[in-house]
């Protein structure tokens, strides 16, 4: 997030950062396939070692091709300018934290992701304890929201970059909404044809709104500040994921394996996040 910072103007990051966002639902779309296909030709242990050259050939290409600027590594800016952030100003790490479209966008994302994570970990479940689907099923049908979820990062990062680049709450809220609805209609449906509609709508704004989400600190800070206020931003993100899986295991234990109030809590979850996102003014400027 940081190069995307140093080498996208903000009315081009939302868009950008969508894109890398994108790989979230590609990466688990495509994952289990290529593990079963690793595992029949060299056994569990070959496939988990695999594993590790996806990481080494990305290292390389990081250090080929990425850089602190536009410019190739090495390479001197054109006209003998300084490189980009030369002399950027210095920022603390609490002057960044205090920064409100930091730790608003930290919050509203922490409620966000509850909803997120939740939906994610605990679809499998719900498919198969409460409403009765047979494991292979059950394996088809929670994969249509990872794939609705490509086509949600994309559409809300060009959303935001598009139309309301000077407003990028709106497509935050545009997309909340209607996830806080699609839940609800997806525990309370009877029919199991339009509950995997709705659950595979929730995957595509799910991810629309999180594109839409990641846009307001990528593209309201400073460059000096990215690296830091995304950290920050992602923090909120992953205490989520920590405190979601538990809460909501919690819920269904204590109403005897229903997951009526798990959904409750998780609609209750996007609209406080809808609530702080009104709160957060974004920049129209073009940010140093």
């Amino acid at each position: 997030m940081k190069s995307i910072a140093l080498w996208y103007e903000p009315s081009k990051r939302a868009f950008a950062t969508s894109l890398i966002l994108s790989s979230n639902s590609l990466g688990p779309a495509l994952a289990p396939i290529l593990a079963v296909f690793l595992m029949s030709h060299w056994g569990w242990r070959g496939a988990f070692y695999s594993l590790v050259l996806p990481g080494l050939i990305l290292t390389v290409l990081i250090a080929v091709y990425v850089s602190n600027n536009p410019q190739r590594p090495g390479e001197e800016p054109a006209g003998g300018a300084p490189a980009p952030g030369a002399d950027a100003p210095k920022y603390s790490f609490w002057q960044v934290a205090c920064e409100p479209a930091v730790w608003k966008s930290t919050i509203m994302f922490l409620f966000y992701n509850i909803a997120g994570w939740g939906f994610k970990s605990w679809l499998p479940t719900y498919l198969v304890n409460s409403r009765g689907m047979d494991m292979q099923t059950m394996g088809v049908t929670a994969s249509l929201p990872f794939i609705a979820g490509i086509g949600g990062y994309l559409f809300g990062g060009w959303l935001s970059d598009g139309r309301y680049k000077n407003n990028r709450r709106i497509p935050v809220l545009l997309f909340q909404l209607p996830t806080a609805l699609l839940l609800y209609l997806m525990y309370t449906v009877e029919s199991i044809t339009m509950l995997v509609v709705y659950q595979t709508l929730v995957g595509f704004f799910l991810t629309a709104a999180l594109a839409a989400t990641w846009a307001l600190p990528v593209s309201s800070v400073p460059k000096a500040i990215t690296g830091r206020a995304v950290g920050i931003f992602n923090t909120g993100g992953q205490l989520a994921g920590l405190l979601s899986p538990t809460i909501i295991g919690y819920l269904v234990d204590a109403s005897h394996g229903s997951f009526d109030s798990s959904f409750i809590f998780m609609i209750c979850c996007i609209l406080i996040s809808s609530a702080i996102t009104m709160t957060i003014k974004t920049s129209t400027s073009d940010l140093d």
